[in-house]
């Protein structure tokens, strides 16, 4: 990864001539590219050879010349062949290599800028958590240092643009730093909007929202960001490695850390068993892994950065029971003291929320415990009777 003081976002291109542009995105790993012109000159030059071993063989045969020669003729061959596949091996690894680390690095810069941005990212599979419809001002608002994790509702409302009614309003409540709240209802409730008023991809358009006792409005959000995560439905994943994923944007990640966070999310079994583990390539969107293994990812990259607020969207909805099981067990370690805010439609997944509010049509029906709530007989035990059912 480029340090932060040469991020290949912060190098000027315009105007530079394409060959200098190269050499400037690929100055981190010249060594290995000089390696690979070596390599293949090496791997190549026996071609070369081939027209004069050919008239040694011709001139063999017709000058009637001892058949040793011939032996000698091809052992020259059977050698160029044996050294050409390990060459080529070695050649495609440093060139590909060098090729890949510099798309994971620009991809990584490019995310790095965009969360600057404050652009939410956009997954239509994501339940709509990661969007952002405009970009905000952080400008001279108070930046986070530290975060406890307390966050607080007062009388939210939200609406869109050109939408007649509001997707969220009157929304009032307390939570308190390390509390799991659960946020389950119909599709259209209001669901997704609360987690992005609460990412801030969003601003209430009515009541305030605060974080540790500070309006969200005064704050700069680059900052608060920095201490959360999001494990969205269908985890965003990148053609690189697993380290790469899993540390993207964290240059300072060592091996134990990335290891332990694996280790906490249930992954590392797996990842152990990988062709060549941290390193095995997971292709484009982890199209290599299966949906858990590609979940159990997105929990150790939320792992590592030690948040203090978590979002979860419909995190284990597209899995499988057993890849379920392996994914709450990592999902237990990973809210383990953090304010947590779930998204879910299987209520079974959010049984052990410290508090569960049903949402409809934007505004909160009910609040409570999961016992609380099919005690009351409400909205929440006509969701879960129909689920059961």
């Amino acid at each position: 990864m480029a340090s932060p003081q040469t991020r290949p976002l912060d190098h000027r291109y315009r105007g530079e001539h394409p060959v200098r542009t190269l050499g400037y995105l690929f100055r981190a790993d010249r060594g290995r590219l000089a390696a690979a012109v070596v390599v293949f000159t090496v791997k190549h030059s026996p071609v070369w050879l081939l027209p004069l071993i050919t008239a040694s063989i011709i001139d063999t045969v017709v000058q009637h010349q001892p058949v040793s020669r011939l032996w000698t003729s091809t052992g020259v061959i059977m050698f160029i062949l044996l050294v050409n596949y390990p060459l080529h091996v070695l050649y495609v690894r440093l060139l590909y290599g060098s090729v890949r680390r510099m798309g994971t690095t620009l991809r990584s810069a490019l995310c790095t800028r965009m969360q600057q941005l404050s652009i939410g990212y956009h997954s239509r599979v994501s339940a709509g958590v990661l969007q952002a419809p405009e970009l905000e001002d952080n400008e001279g608002k108070a930046e986070l240092t530290a975060l406890r994790g307390a966050v607080t509702f007062e009388g939210v409302g939200h609406a869109y643009d050109g939408d007649d009614r509001p997707a969220v309003r009157d929304f009032t409540l307390d939570v308190a730093s390390g509390e799991t709240i659960a946020l389950v209802g119909a599709s259209g409730a209001g669901k997704s909007t609360v987690l992005n008023l609460v990412i801030g991809f969003i601003r209430p358009t009515s009541g305030r929202l605060l974080v540790d006792g500070t309006d969200m409005n005064t704050l700069d959000l680059r900052t608060y960001r920095r201490f959360l995560s999001v494990v969205p439905q269908e985890s965003i994943l990148f053609d690189g490695t697993v380290r790469e994923n899993v540390a993207y944007g964290m240059d300072d990640a060592d091996e134990e850390t990335v290891r332990a966070a694996l280790r906490d999310a249930n992954a590392l079994e797996f990842v152990d068993r990988l062709p060549q583990g941290l390193d095995t390539l997971v292709g484009e969107r982890g199209a290599r892994l299966s949906g858990g293994q590609r979940q159990r990812l997105a929990i150790a990259r939320a792992l590592i950065r030690d948040p203090k607020v978590l979002v979860l969207d419909e995190a284990t909805s597209a899995l499988d029971t057993r890849s379920e099981a392996l994914v709450q067990e990592a999902l237990a370690r990973l809210l383990r003291g953090r304010t947590t805010f779930v998204v879910a439609h299987r209520l079974s997944t959010v049984r052990g929320a410290d508090r569960i509010v049903v949402m409809s049509d934007g505004a909160i029906q009910e609040i409570g415990t999961h016992e609380e709530l099919l005690r009351r007989g409400g909205a929440y035990t006509a969701l879960h009777s129909g689920q059961v059912a």
